[in-house]
């Protein structure tokens, strides 16, 4: 799956010009038409026949919905994928931004029945309902604040082989670091795992572009 040669100052840099994967693939590449992995698995997505093979991608920055991720964008996210790939959202990952914007919207449908009881403020799980389906929106920490995932999740793999194995051909897996002046009193080890995330069906899932930071 991961083909990793490695360089000479040990980079692990995905390296996708050359062809030689040196990190596992992740939903950028998987929820994709094209324009950021062309060739995906050795998949030309750019050929004719290869439909399936392009992600539904939405521009959230259009005016229909101005960079705010909304339950109109989800919905209409939902019924793209079901009528382009027969897909079936159940898994949506997003930034904090847009899960904030997107609780920020909901907050105007909220109502204080009993003004003299008490009430508490704030969020905690934020959920969209999709046709007979309430999905959760699952917060990724590192996730810019453009970019939002809506993912069938049982149409992506992570494929492993073997386990994880130190390189000991030399007999140890230790080795010493050395530099211009010689050997040092360091030692170092490598070791190498393959693994690979894929998504068998990416017709299946949506990627929503241009989301504006929500404050």
């Amino acid at each position: 799956c991961i083909r990793d040669s490695g360089d000479a100052a040990g980079s692990s840099a995905i390296d996708s010009v050359s062809g030689d994967d040196r990190e596992i693939a992740g939903l950028m590449a998987g929820a994709d038409d094209g324009g950021i992995i062309q060739v995906y698995n050795n998949i030309d997505r750019s050929a004719a026949g290869s439909r399936l093979w392009k992600s539904i991608i939405i521009d959230g920055g259009d005016a229909a919905w101005g960079g705010q991720l909304t339950e109109e964008l989800m919905v209409y996210a939902d019924d793209e994928v079901a009528v382009k790939g027969a897909g079936r959202i159940d898994t949506i990952i997003t930034s904090r931004s847009a899960c904030r914007g997107y609780w920020q919207s909901l907050k105007g449908d909220r109502r204080m029945n009993d003004p003299r009881g008490t009430y508490t403020g704030g969020k905690s799980g934020v959920d969209i309902l999709l046709g007979d389906r309430t999905v959760m929106l699952k917060v990724a920490r590192k996730l810019p604040p453009e970019v939002t995932f809506a993912l069938q999740s049982d149409t992506w793999r992570r494929l492993t082989l073997n386990t994880w194995e130190w390189d000991d051909r030399t007999g140890s897996i230790w080795n010493r670091v050395t530099d211009a002046t010689g050997r040092k009193d360091a030692f170092y080890a490598t070791g190498v795992m393959y693994e690979q995330l894929f998504c068998m069906a990416p017709r299946k899932n949506v990627r929503i572009d241009n989301l504006s930071a929500a404050f």
